[in-house]
């Protein structure tokens, strides 16, 4: 079987527009990872090793829940892994220090190296069915009749993660991806959809979204978010 082609969005407002029907916005998103970097620039040298991930994904998290806990999101554990999960759709966010930077032609790589449990949470959300819909011979990019009938069918209950990258000159790149599986090497294989969040080269964050209540209205609470280099 052939990897298939991800999904990939990067255009501001069809981003929007997809973070929507996920039940997520940009804006909260932001705030994530301005927490996990909080976390990670906490640490010092004389921290142990791997303090500065740890720190990262916890504050992430912790973030993550404080926004999107009782949003139409629930706190979720299943496997063993910390993730947000949809009360109707069943879809689940978990929080991911990045190797490298993001939303370029590399595909996305998990910092540390993905078991069984990752396996089983992706094989769970319906992804590894959905890889299956692609082949050697039919490619959906090549078919423009099946396109957006194939790149549509991201699964319903899909696990998205938010992979994070700093780097030490103080930027960040950030990105929302769908994984198909866990490979032999231990980290992700491949991906069925990306969604640019923050791209290299971005000096600064503008958030204009607000929050939206459960009724679609505006609930009010804007969000600036604001990253100084460190």
């Amino acid at each position: 079987m052939m990897r298939q082609i991800p999904k990939t969005i990067s255009d501001p407002e069809l981003v929007s527009a997809r973070l929507g029907e996920i039940g997520l916005c940009r804006a909260g998103l932001l705030e994530v990872v301005q927490a996990s970097l909080v976390g990670r620039y906490d640490a010092v040298p004389n921290d142990p090793i791997g303090t500065a991930g740890h720190r990262s994904r916890q504050f992430g998290t912790r973030r993550m829940r404080d926004i999107y806990l009782g949003r139409g999101w629930e706190r979720n554990t299943d496997t063993n892994i910390d993730s947000i999960r949809h009360a109707e759709s069943g879809a689940r966010v978990i929080f991911q220090n990045a190797e490298r930077p993001l939303c370029g032609v590399d595909l996305p790589r998990a910092a540390s190296s993905k078991g069984q449990a990752s396996k089983d949470l992706v094989e769970s959300s319906g992804q590894l069915h959905m890889s299956r819909l692609f082949d050697a011979d039919h490619n959906p990019y090549d078919a423009p009749d099946r396109a957006d009938e194939i790149a549509g069918e991201t699964p319903f209950n899909a696990a998205f993660y938010l992979f994070v990258h700093p780097t030490k000159a103080g930027e960040v790149t950030a990105e929302l991806a769908a994984p198909n599986g866990v490979g032999s090497d231990g980290n992700f294989d491949g991906f069925f959809e990306r969604i640019h969040l923050i791209k290299t080269g971005d000096q600064s964050w503008s958030i204009e979204d607000d929050f939206q209540d459960d009724d679609g209205g505006d609930s009010g609470q804007e969000l600036a978010v604001e990253v100084t280099r460190k």
